[in-house]
């Protein structure tokens, strides 16, 4: 459809990097219209997962996460719709931020789903993702879903002690199915943050696995029920924020899985986005952090933040960040 098709303007982010001296230096691979969880489904060749070349990269994004894993490039963006840069960014072991609905303007964007869409950075580390987020954050008239609201400078508090911060964990991210050596890297992470003086608060998120997916056949049956589900699942996060500063979850149940393992499969595809979709529906930010690994492939701990407040998710990942030491990314030949 768009074979060939060059664009005539630059979107909001790109303008806004270029003027503070970022430069461009490509495009990266993706799953055809945002549309996928592996980068099997784009048009032109595969992306390869450069912690393992026979395992795929996550997706929508995958290129752009495969860039920075591969130390290709500093910052990469992608657009996150249910989990299209915290996915494959916890997949290939580096940081993925998904910005609140409506932080990011979306202007020059082709969008995959407008109430769920947004634009966010890839980068090594955190400290990377809070510069870029000073950068690209703002109200953009050019974009209806921009929101007019004061962005703070994202790494004036990065460095702030995190002792009695509340960090909740929800019983219903850890589901049968989940590989045991993600459940090990994840229940690691939350005693490191029990080390640094962080309280940890078991909370419920109850409509978690509400979050349904629709094709086209079941569009008039399912749309209002999900729209039902999606108010719910608002309504669960405004409840545990009333207790918590920030939640903590798994950001994939499993590691990269093999190339052509589970294109013929959707809902196992759509599973691999299970712990992401429910921030995009609620509208929230959240940050993946290279937690560890489980046998040789990185997995990622999510944040979740109040809306408009990725200044605490950000302090909190910066925190882990320090304390768990170098994570080194695979050399690439």
């Amino acid at each position: 459809m768009l074979f060939n098709y060059k664009g005539i303007y630059n979107g909001t982010i790109v303008e806004k990097l270029k003027a503070n001296g970022a430069i461009i230096i490509g495009k990266t691979n993706m799953d055809e219209f945002a549309m996928g969880s592996s980068t099997e489904s784009s048009y032109v060749k595969e992306t390869s997962n450069p912690w393992d070349t026979t395992r795929i990269p996550g997706g929508s994004s995958g290129g752009a996460a495969a860039s920075i894993a591969a130390s290709q490039s500093i910052i990469s963006l992608g657009s996150d719709t249910g989990g299209s840069i915290r996915q494959p960014a916890s997949l290939c072991g580096i940081v993925g931020l998904k910005p609140t609905y409506g932080r990011v303007s979306r202007f020059g964007l082709m969008a995959f789903a407008s109430s769920l869409d947004q634009i966010g950075p890839l980068t090594k580390d955190v400290r990377d993702a809070a510069l870029t987020l000073n950068v690209i954050a703002g109200y953009d008239g050019k974009d209806s879903t921009s929101v007019d609201i004061e962005v703070p400078d994202y790494t004036k508090n990065l460095d702030g002690n995190i002792k009695g911060m509340k960090i909740g964990v929800p019983k219903e991210y850890f589901v049968d199915g989940m590989e045991e050596g993600v459940k090990k890297v994840i229940q690691d992470t939350i005693d490191k943050y029990k080390e640094l003086g962080a309280e940890i608060v078991d909370i419920s998120l109850p409509h978690t696995k509400g979050t349904y997916v629709l094709s086209s056949g079941y569009y008039d049956a399912y749309y209002k029920k999900a729209q039902q589900v999606r108010r719910l699942i608002k309504e669960d996060f405004d409840k545990a924020f009333e207790n918590v500063d920030v939640i903590l979850t798994p950001t994939s149940p499993s590691v990269a899985f093999k190339k052509g393992e589970k294109t013929e499969d959707p809902i196992q595809m759509y599973l691999s986005d299970i712990f992401t979709i429910s921030a995009n529906l609620a509208g929230i930010p959240g940050l993946t952090v290279p937690a560890g690994l489980s046998e040789g492939l990185p997995v990622g701990l999510q944040l979740l933040g109040k809306a408009f407040d990725e200044e605490t998710i950000l302090k909190a990942g910066y925190a882990f960040e320090k304390a768990r030491g170098e994570f080194k990314l695979p050399e690439v030949k």
